[in-house]
């Protein structure tokens, strides 16, 4: 039987494996599908649902919280590289990852479980306000994060979709980044191409939108964006393709 490892790299096309070499900076274990069905009480719980798949809340033998999520498209390549990406990144301001499972039709990741939720929710919830001290910090946590992700990585990591709905905040309101569904790793150059542009309206590079031109960059940009938004407090407006290329 292949080791999980070889998996995961397996589900990436042949001709991009040797960019996508899985290391990891902490313990990440391989959980069986039967296991996962056991600590989600076989998916009860749903937490939230992405483009990618389902997430579900679960509780593991030593009464830790985590976050399963379940891919529900054919997506192995999507799921081996986003597992690729999160496994190499140890960092405080970082969801944690635990754990994935690659058994057949039950590709998962398994994160730690952030109990407040999306910045984006709470930060435009009237009924729990933040003092502008408390999102500063919180953008400061985010700065410390990408700062981390692209220059003090062996493999600079670029995001590629930083928003408020992508940042999670825990019982003391620190940032935690999430979602690495469309993240990059950057190992021989400082610049991607894709025929593929994915991201957020609203918060997308424009250069990135233009030209598919992806970089440390464009996490700035967008950072900038939630900067603003979390000083004013206000939506970022989403434009349309003409706004971006007009």
């Amino acid at each position: 039987m292949d080791h999980p490892e070889n998996i995961v790299t397996q589900l990436i096309q042949e001709e991009h494996r040797s960019k996508w070499i899985a290391r990891s900076n902490h313990n990440v274990k391989c959980f069986t599908e039967d296991e996962i069905k056991r600590f989600t009480n076989n998916y009860k719980t749903l937490l939230g649902r992405g483009s990618f798949g389902e997430v579900y809340e679960g509780v593991l033998e030593d009464k830790r919280m985590v976050a399963v999520k379940k891919y529900i498209c054919n997506v192995k390549e999507n799921f081996a590289k986003e597992l690729t990406v999160h496994r190499e990144i140890n960092h405080k301001n970082v969801v944690r990852l635990v754990g994935y499972c690659v058994d057949e039709n039950a590709l998962m990741v398994v994160m730690e479980y952030i109990p407040k939720g999306n910045l984006s929710d709470i930060l435009h919830r009237d009924s729990i306000p933040i003092a502008l001290d408390t999102r500063l910090r919180i953008a400061i946590e985010c700065a410390e994060a990408l700062g981390y992700m692209h220059s003090q990585m062996y493999t600079q990591v670029i995001h590629g979709d930083i928003k408020p709905a992508n940042i999670l905040l825990d019982d003391g309101l620190s940032a935690k980044i999430s979602d690495f569904g469309i993240s990059r790793l950057v190992n021989t150059e400082n610049t991607l191409y894709t025929l593929n542009v994915i991201g957020s309206i609203g918060y997308m590079d424009p250069l990135f939108a233009q030209n598919d031109r992806l970089t440390a960059k464009s996490d700035v940009y967008s950072f900038g964006v939630v900067l603003l938004e979390l000083i004013t407090r206000k939506k970022s407006k989403n434009r349309g393709w003409g706004d971006w290329l007009g």
